[in-house]
């Protein structure tokens, strides 16, 4: 399956490049100002304003009769001559010998106006005073210079030189500053988007497709509440009445996906066992890990629910509540012996959702110890001969070795993959550690995608499609419980020992 090299613009979500731009937009306000910086040195070292200076003649033949294209011909012949006298040796001495200078501190130039025999002198330098006292110098020794171009034509000075004011190579420094300021911007928003499309995530759902290398069991949509309700904790189960029918329903229909999908392939005597991992932090596996076993608690007798995830564990936020006695599952791996009623001792049931509990109270430091050990194997043997699906929420495989040991445990293994999080190169490799354990790995959960080019219809009561919520580990929040609606309670029966 090809994952790289190769860029569809159905891969790529609109939403993601927003979201990638807001989360780095001091990167883009960094460039402008750097832009605007460099353009300021860059002026303040490349650019010298020059001022002009200059004074009119008026070309006439001397012989009265003469003709105006005689005039013209003869400015044109005066211009070209004066120019060449302004740039000779004999110009740059007279103007050198009156400012009192060893060498020319500027230019001079001379042109006709158009079609006319007006001919312009122009004397540019650095500073205004230069450049007036210039022109002044070639109006006082025009006489005397006419007398070196030609005998045929007369030079009458019209207008007088004049001291400039502004720059004759005028530059609009806050229109450059502005300019270059824009282009930086603009530059970084165009890295950004090459950043976005290259680091090669899953942000569609046709791009999950065909970079990974797997079955899409789901696609869970994005949930957003009203203001003021909580998108964190017991608000994002299932047995929420705030959460919406088509995020409620994406679950049963993944019940519904690994029940068919485990009548197809040979299982252990007992219950299925379901490991439910992601690539990286953040992705969600602990939700969907909560909702999968919910749904399943909603058709089956008996189902439980594991937070294996014994470095952070997450899922007694999500319920709200704590384990339920002692350290729950770390207590469970710890004891020295381990049997039927240690395990019904730690674990809760809450009849309201028909579902069996096992958590942890608090992070721990020797987690791959804990979950490698034989008393791991023998709490699964004992849940597998009273459970009909269990349901592990472990780890994050690609970040911790942790979930290798379970992997090899359990029956069935999907892979939460949350939009534009990991790189598809990065979940296949995950996937084929989960291939090469005995687990059988059932395909993908494609978590908290939106799309800006697909507008979800509202609920009736003001609620939106999709799901917004920080989880995995870093986030800080503590879940509240929430009430459960119109929920058909169940009976459970420990079948080892008669437990209800």
């Amino acid at each position: 399956m090809n994952t790289k090299n190769e860029v569809r613009a159905s891969d790529i979500e609109p939403r993601c490049v927003l979201k990638l731009i807001l989360q780095n937009i001091y990167l883009v306000v960094l460039a402008i100002l750097i832009a605007s910086m460099a353009a300021v040195q860059v002026m303040e070292i490349t650019y010298k304003p020059q001022y002009s200076s200059s004074t009119t003649f008026v070309v006439q033949g001397k012989s009265g009769t003469a003709s105006s294209n005689s005039n013209l011909s003869t400015a044109n012949e005066v211009a070209v001559l004066f120019s060449d006298l302004l740039k000779s040796n004999l110009m740059r001495n007279i103007i050198c010998r009156e400012l009192g200078v060893s060498y020319m501190p500027g230019t001079i130039t001379a042109s006709v106006a158009g079609e006319t025999n007006i001919l312009e002198v122009t004397s540019t330098a650095s500073s205004p005073q230069t450049a007036y006292k210039m022109a002044k110098i070639v109006e006082e020794q025009y006489s005397e210079l006419s007398e070196y171009i030609t005998n045929s034509a007369v030079l009458q000075a019209i207008n007088s030189a004049q001291v400039s004011i502004e720059p004759s190579n005028y530059m609009n420094r806050n229109y450059v500053i502005a300019l270059s300021a824009i282009g930086g911007g603009f530059a970084m928003l165009a890295l950004l988007v090459i950043v976005c499309i290259r680091r090669d995530t899953i942000q569609t759902r046709e791009g999950a497709k065909h970079k990974l290398d797997g079955h899409i069991l789901v696609t869970v949509p994005h949930e957003k509440f009203k203001k003021g309700i909580s998108t964190k904790g017991s608000n994002l189960l299932i047995s929420s009445a705030l959460v919406s029918f088509f995020f409620r329903e994406t679950f049963s229909r993944l019940q519904l996906s690994i029940e068919m999908e485990s009548k197809k392939k040979s299982q252990k005597p007992g219950a299925t066992v379901i490991l439910v991992t992601s690539t990286t932090a953040n992705e969600g596996k602990s939700t969907v890990s909560a909702n999968l076993a919910l749904a399943m608690a909603q058709k089956h007798n008996s189902v439980m629910l594991i937070d294996a995830d014994l470095r952070n564990p997450t899922q007694m936020r999500l319920f709200g509540r704590s384990a339920a006695r002692g350290n729950g599952l770390t207590g469970v791996l710890q004891a020295e012996y381990l049997d039927a009623s240690t395990v019904i001792s730690a674990a809760h049931y809450d009849e309201e959702k028909n579902l069996i509990t096992l958590f942890n109270s608090q992070p721990t430091d020797n987690a791959a110890d804990l979950l490698s050990s034989d008393n791991m194997e023998k709490l699964l043997d004992i849940a597998r001969r009273s459970m009909d699906f269990i349901v592990i929420d472990s780890p994050p495989l690609g970040m911790f070795a942790d979930s290798d040991s379970l992997a090899g445990l359990v029956d069935e293994s999907i892979l939460v993959v949350r939009q534009d999080v990991a790189a598809a190169a990065d979940i296949n490799d995950t996937v084929d550690l989960l291939k090469q354990s005995k687990t059988t790995f059932l395909g993908f959960v494609l978590n908290d995608f939106r799309s800006l080019s697909i507008r979800r219809p509202r609920r009736s009561y003001g609620y939106h499609f999709g799901y917004g919520y920080g989880y995995g580990y870093g986030y800080n929040y503590y879940g509240e419980s929430g009430k459960h609606h119109g929920h058909r309670s169940r009976t459970v029966h420990d079948k080892s020992d008669g437990r209800r």
